[in-house]
C-alpha cells in the first residue's frame, strides 16, 4: 500500500473456476478501491470495477464549510459502523459473474478473524436475492456489514446484518438507496432532509450535537448509538450524488484530534482485518494503514503504543471468538435459561469479563432467533 495501485491475482471464491488478475487503487479519493481487471483465467479481459469512494467532511481544516446553502436535494442517511462490502459483476466468455470485495481486496477471503467470505455467505443465505439485484440493476452495490461478529466501535444489539448504502453505476455515479427498497433487503435509513436554501453549517452542527447527546459511551472501545450520518448532495443535473460525512463529537475526535489516539490505532487494527487475518495484524501492516492519516515521524514516536494496542485488539478478538465458540459448543441458550448459561460460562471466563460475555452472547442469540 506504499504505491497508489496494488497488483493482484486472486481466485474468485464465489466462482472458483475464475482467477482474476488486475490492480486495485489504494489512493484515498473517488477511485479508492477501484479495480482494473486485466485478465481472467490468464486471458485478456479488461474491465473497470468502481468501488465505494472515500468520503470527506464538508469543511476544511479550519472549519470553513464548502456548502453554505443547498440549492439541490441534500439528504442525510444513517452511517453504519462495520466493513464496506461491494458486490460487483464481471464478464467472461459471454457470462456475467457476481462476486464481492472489501475496500482494498478484489475478493472476499477466509480467516478465523475478519472472515468476510464466511460472514458474507451467511448474509447471502439471509438475502439470496442480492446477486440478482446486481445483475438486474446492472450496477455495483455498496453494503455495510455490521454486528457483533464484525464489531469495530459501535456495539450493535445483533449478531450480523447488512445495510445497502447505495448503488454504483458502470460509470461510477452514486445512486441513492431508495431505488433498491423494493427488493426486500435493509437499506440505509434516511435521517434528515435539508430544505433548499437552509443554513447548512448551522443544521450540520445541530445534527452532530443531536447524535452526541443520544450516544452512550460504554468504554474506550464500545459505543451504543450511531456512528454518524452520510449526507448526499445531488448534482445540478440530478444524475449523481456527492457524499459528505458527519460524525458526533466523541467519534469525530477519535479520528481527527491532533496526535494519534488509542482509538485511532484500535479502529485501524480492526480495519486491517479487511485485508489480512489476525496473524497479519503486525506493526508493519498497521503502519502502512496509519500512513494514510499520519506522518512517518508520528508513527515512529508511537511505535511502542501501537504494538501494545495491536496485542490488545488481538486479545479482544480472541476473547470474542472464544465466547461465541464456547457458547455454541456447550449448546447453551441465554434466552431460555440466562442463570444457567451465565453460571456455566463463568467456569470458562474471568469474573471481570462476564458482563462482556453476556453482551456478546445476548446479541449473538438475538440475531440468530430473528434469522
Amino acid at each position: 500500500m506504499t504505491s497508489e495501485w496494488k497488483s493482484f491475482t486472486e481466485i474468485d471464491p464465489f466462482n472458483p473456476q475464475n482467477t482474476l488478475t488486475g490492480k486495485i487503487c489504494c489512493e484515498q479519493g473517488e477511485e479508492y478501491g477501484k479495480i482494473t481487471l486485466t485478465r481472467i483465467n490468464n486471458e485478456p479481459c479488461k474491465q473497470i470495477v468502481f468501488s465505494t469512494p472515500k468520503m470527506y467532511y464538508p469543511f476544511d481544516r479550519k472549519g470553513n464549510f464548502y456548502l453554505k446553502q443547498p440549492t439541490t436535494p441534500t439528504i442525510a442517511y444513517i452511517k453504519y459502523d462495520g466493513t464496506n462490502i461491494v458486490g460487483y459483476s464481471y464478464y467472461y466468455q459471454g457470462t456475467k459473474y457476481v462476486t464481492y470485495k472489501t475496500r482494498l481486496n478484489p475478493v472476499l477471503k477466509s480467516g478465523r478473524f475478519g472472515n468476510f467470505y464466511e460472514m458474507w455467505c451467511e448474509i447471502l443465505q439471509k438475502y439470496p436475492q442480492i446477486p440478482q439485484i446486481i445483475l438486474k440493476e446492472d450496477m455495483n452495490l455498496s453494503f455495510e456489514l455490521h454486528g457483533i461478529l464484525n464489531k469495530i466501535l459501535i456495539l450493535y444489539p445483533f449478531r450480523l446484518d447488512i445495510r445497502l448504502l447505495f448503488g454504483i453505476t458502470p460509470n461510477g455515479s452514486i445512486i441513492r438507496p431508495e431505488r433498491f427498497s423494493k427488493y426486500g433487503i435493509p437499506i440505509a435509513e434516511k435521517y434528515y432532509e435539508f430544505k433548499t436554501g437552509e443554513d447548512f453549517p448551522k443544521t450540520y452542527n445541530k445534527l452532530r450535537d443531536e447524535l452526541e447527546k443520544s450516544n452512550e459511551v460504554k468504554s474506550d472501545s464500545e459505543i451504543i448509538g450511531l456512528e454518524g450520518l452520510v449526507i448526499y448532495q445531488s448534482s445540478e443535473s440530478g444524475t449523481t450524488w456527492t457524499q459528505w460525512k458527519l460524525k458526533p463529537e466523541t467519534i469525530y475526535r477519535i479520528h481527527t484530534k491532533p496526535g494519534m489516539s488509542k482509538k485511532d490505532i484500535m479502529v485501524t487494527c480492526y480495519n486491517a482485518l479487511e485485508n489480512v487475518d489476525i496473524d497479519g495484524i503486525t506493526f508493519e501492516f498497521v503502519k502502512e494503514l496509519l500512513l494514510e492519516e499520519f506522518t512517518e515521524n508520528e508513527i515512529t514516536r508511537n511505535e511502542y503504543k501501537i504494538k501494545q494496542i495491536i496485542e490488545e485488539v488481538k486479545e479482544e478478538l480472541e476473547l470474542r471468538y472464544q465466547i461465541i465458540t464456547t457458547y455454541k459448543e456447550l449448546n447453551l441458550s441465554v434466552k431460555e435459561d440466562k442463570e444457567h448459561t451465565m453460571r456455566t460460562l463463568s467456569q470458562y471466563f474471568p469474573s471481570n469479563k462476564m458482563r462482556y460475555v453476556y453482551t456478546i452472547i445476548n446479541a449473538y442469540e438475538e440475531n440468530t432467533l430473528t434469522n
